[in-house]
């Protein structure tokens, strides 16, 4: 049973607004890649992330809450969104800036100190609440998952023979 929030305050008010705002650019940028790339890229984005929470959320683990409860919620399925959105910038930043070497391992690092910041962020709107989990970790998780975002998507670039533009 999905529940509506206990009551509505910071962390729904984050999560709405960074959909739109993630949502509202990513539709604004001239388009990249065909659609079926996109979808790809933002059905892998939200396939990890849901892998991890049901792993990393549930016992024996059980290393933080999303949102107001321990119980799911609606606002437990938004958060899921929140993260296709930078996947796609991800991608689309470094196709764009054809990025080769030691630049390619500059971005991963970059992006992940963003993405930790950013659930720094989250966590002081209460989107977050950690439990066994500490801020730190979550810098290598972001590195892995970066690393495996680029990694896909080179993959379907190749598969799909898309020429650069």
């Amino acid at each position: 049973m999905i529940l509506l929030p206990v009551k509505f305050d910071l962390n729904e008010w984050f999560i709405l607004i960074t959909l739109a705002l993630g949502y509202g650019i990513m539709f604004r940028l001239p388009p990249r890649f065909p659609k079926s790339v996109v979808i790809l890229v933002l059905l892998l984005s939200i396939s990890i992330v849901k892998i991890v929470d049901v792993v990393w959320m549930q016992p024996p683990y059980d290393l933080y809450d999303v949102n107001d409860t321990p119980y799911y919620e609606l606002f437990d399925f938004f958060t899921w969104f929140l993260y296709p959105p930078f996947a796609y910038f991800c991608v689309y930043v470094y196709d764009r800036q054809q990025l080769r070497g030691l630049s390619i391992v500059l971005y991963v690092v970059a992006s992940a100190i963003f993405s930790t910041a950013f659930e720094g962020l989250a966590v002081l709107c209460h989107v977050y609440t950690y439990k066994g989990w500490r801020f730190f970790y979550s810098f290598p998780v972001y590195i892995t998952v970066i690393t495996l975002t680029l990694a896909f998507f080179q993959y379907l670039k190749i598969y799909f023979k898309k020429p650069r533009t």
